[in-house]
């Protein structure tokens, strides 16, 4: 083979490995977006495919410049235009990359802030280095395992104290990993064979068929392993910060976030300060609207469409979407500020409902206009940056009690309002508990009025469950989230009023769906313009449900106590059900007996298995017991794990087995690193060694690696004895001398 054949193969070589490399990276991107730390986590696809591509250059210095021109161009086509609409071509690309060098001078004099482009240059270009860096440590099957550790570590800590729970994330890491890792293997094996014993077909046999035979069992035993939730409590989950996982409290909500797929932990009462709200009364300002329950928490419905929203002109609404005229309302005009953008990620506008009009926004928008979906929710494609500030014209409810009063419960058809599907449903899990419909049944059983049987269910809430944010546990996996609030915890507090309060109304076929934004606020004493100026705070994080009625549309109601709309007469309150008619009253359904520990209550049938808690702070203390004991009989295991390399009597075992024992020599300084196998000789009088011991070793080993033949049986016995005493010499015995 010639030498361009070679870098050829190379070349193609690192490509593809590139491309495994990067392919293991990129659930971290989704996760990050995830976590609020990233947005528009899929621009960065195709980017980590070029990245890969650019490994078919020979020279690591023209990847590199590729990469920067790279970063350069994705920066340039992202930015560019919404910075500067008015260029065009390569002037646009140069007046942004101007803007980045002039934000990094800024930055270094001390005088700048850690704002876009900038912020996306660096974090690109980190992402160059850490790809390269794996790519190193991915030729390495022990560097690599270290790579692989660690991010099983940070995956598991993300699942643990966070609402975020990378389950696919972590399969897919697991067996690509372990993939990456075998192939590093096998390509450190293929070096170490001798010449005769070379074939592909070897390494396929020796490397492949383990490795599918583990993937395809393994998978199968996890697939079809039952899956129980935990039942001990967690020995860290009184500590902030700490632990966390199933049936634990230690998971923290802070704040307003778009992803409620996973629900439960605790809510962080946190002071600071997010939006200000300039308007001429109160208001809560609405984020997002959510449709489906998957039984631990709320999606967005993503084949809804959407119509456009441009700045000062009418909003056109759905009629049979936002409520309608009939109902009381009147018009509030509402200027909100972003005081405090960190951490505030969300793809929707907060406004008071109805949005009719969208006066004035000096948000930046990397692209389109604001558009409204079919949920109402006004949405852009852009993130909120400390200094935003919008006005909003909108319709906000007066008290409708008295007109809602007079709908029944009918069937849609009945009353002859036509509703488009999606818009109007009454989803549920399939593996919906029965103790949850049969309550939300019970419940509206005998009730008339459609409003009637809100207010009773709210009511219900309101006087069987306690509000709570501390010491909320986390459902298992097998285990559904208002079923445990329901029937097992009996405390919660928006999230969790608001998602039983809408599945018992769908469970009694009527329409709800959740949402969430911000409560009012306070008002600000030091605002002196004209109206009101309202301070939205972290904690003001809030969610509440809409009901559906028949030719009304979609009216607010908040079930958490404690909460109540500005434009209430009076907040429900565990005596007063509204009008619920008191001749009928609602059965009281016998609950489960609520468990002594929160923290305990996991299993999905409400079966609570007690276990000491000593067991948990065992099952710590005996890994770190285990590592104590390592460090002291570190030798010895060091031995013993060094005898492992030589399993059988082969020319494999004892090449291996040799090679070792060499490095170990090299690190301890009893042999030189350029010495060759005759260095043995020498080797053993600094170690104390006969050596009869050197030349068993270093007889067979160039009869293999030299000549290509396999020395005798007994030979490799006599070799093997000597390589054991040569090993127990350095490790054991030379540890007892210095101790």
């Amino acid at each position: 083979m010639s030498r361009w054949q070679r870098c050829g193969l190379e070349a193609v070589w690192r490509a593809a490995h590139g491309l495994l490399v990067a392919a293991w990276l990129w659930p971290m991107f989704p996760l990050l977006e995830s976590l609020g730390n990233l947005t528009h986590a899929g621009a960065f696809l195709p980017y980590m495919v070029v990245l890969a591509l650019l490994e078919l250059v020979p020279w690591p210095v023209l990847r590199g410049i590729g990469a920067v021109a790279l970063v350069g161009v994705g920066i340039g086509r992202f930015y560019g235009p919404p910075l500067f609409p008015q260029l065009d071509g390569l002037s646009r690309y140069t007046a942004t990359w101007q803007t980045v060098l002039d934000q990094a001078r800024q930055m270094l004099q001390g005088g700048g802030d850690w704002v876009d482009p900038l912020q996306t240059t660096v974090f690109m270009l980190l992402v160059c280095v850490l790809f390269w860096c794996l790519c190193v440590l991915a030729r390495y099957a022990k560097s690599w395992f270290i790579v692989l550790f660690v991010a099983v570590c940070a995956l598991a800590w993300v699942d643990a104290n966070t609402p975020v729970h990378p389950r696919w994330e972590a399969v897919w890491m697991l067996v690509l990993g372990t993939v990456i890792q075998t192939i590093a293997h096998g390509r450190q094996l293929w070096r170490r064979i001798p010449a005769p014993g070379r074939s592909g077909l070897f390494l396929l046999l020796r490397l492949g068929a383990p490795l599918a035979a583990f993937l395809v069992v393994a998978g199968g035993i996890a697939w079809a392993a039952p899956k129980p939730g935990a039942v001990w409590p967690n020995p860290w989950s009184k500590r902030p910060g700490l632990g966390g996982g199933t049936g634990a409290a230690a998971v923290k909500n802070v704040g307003y976030s778009d992803d409620i797929s996973e629900l439960g932990g605790d809510f962080v009462e946190d002071p600071t300060p997010r939006l200000a709200v300039e308007t001429s009364q109160p208001v809560y300002l609405r984020g997002a609207a959510y449709t489906t329950y998957n039984g631990h928490g709320w999606t967005e419905d993503s084949q809804l469409g959407e119509t456009g929203a441009a700045v000062g002109e009418p909003i056109l609404q759905d009629p049979d979407s936002a409520f309608r005229n009939t109902l009381p309302a009147q018009p509030v005009r509402a200027t909100i500020q972003v005081v405090n953008g960190d951490h505030l990620v969300s793809s929707h506008l907060f406004v008071p409902y109805a949005p009719v009009e969208i006066v004035s926004s000096q948000i930046h928008l990397n692209s389109g206009d604001f558009a409204l979906d079919a949920m109402d929710a006004l949405s852009f494609g852009g993130g909120f940056s400390t200094g935003d500030t919008y006005t909003v014209l909108s319709r906000v409810p007066e008290d409708p009690s008295q007109v809602l009063a007079s709908v029944k419960r009918a069937s849609l058809a009945q009353a002859g309002d036509v509703v488009p599907a999606e818009v109007v449903n009454l989803q549920l899990p399939s593996n919906l508990p029965e103790d949850v419909i049969r309550l939300g049944q019970q419940l509206t059983a005998g009730v008339d009025g459609e409003y009637d049987a809100v207010e009773r269910v709210i009511s219900y809430l309101q006087s069987h469950e306690q509000y709570a944010t501390q010491g909320i546990p986390v459902p298992a996996a097998n285990q559904d989230f208002v079923e445990q609030f329901l029937f097992d915890t009996h405390r919660g507090y928006c999230m969790h009023f608001a998602s039983a309060a809408a599945v018992l109304l769908r469970t009694a076929g009527i329409p709800t769906r959740l949402v969430t934004g911000y409560a009012e606020g306070e008002p600000d004493p030091s605002y002196t313009g004209s109206g009101e100026r309202y301070i939205i705070r972290n904690e003001d994080a809030h969610a509440w449900i809409e009901v559906y009625f028949p030719n009304f549309g979609w009216v607010p109601f908040d079930p958490t106590p404690g909460f109540s709309f500005p434009w209430s007469p009076t907040p429900s309150t565990p005596s007063s059900a509204g009008s619920v008619d008191n001749s009928t009253p609602a059965p009281a359904p016998t609950p489960r007996k609520q468990p002594t520990d929160d923290t305990a209550s996991a299993g999905s049938t409400g079966t609570v298995v007690q276990v000491p808690a000593w067991l948990g702070w065992l099952l710590l203390a005996v890994p770190a017991v285990a590592a104590v004991c390592a460090v002291i009989f570190r030798r010895r295991l060091r031995f013993w794990w060094m005898t492992r390399r030589w399993r059988w009597d082969s020319a494999d075992g004892f090449s291996a087995a040799l090679r070792g024992l060499i490095r170990l020599l090299q690190r301890e300084g009893i042999l030189p690193a350029a010495a060759t196998v005759r260095g043995l000789l020498a080797a053993s009088r600094r170690a104390g060694l006969s050596e009869d011991d050197a030349l068993a070793l270093i007889r067979p080993a160039e009869m293999l690696w030299y000549a290509g033949r396999m020395p005798a049986p007994e030979e490799l016995a006599a070799a093997r004895s000597a390589w054991q005493r040569w090993l127990r010499t350095i490790l054991i015995d030379a540890g007892r001398k210095h101790r």
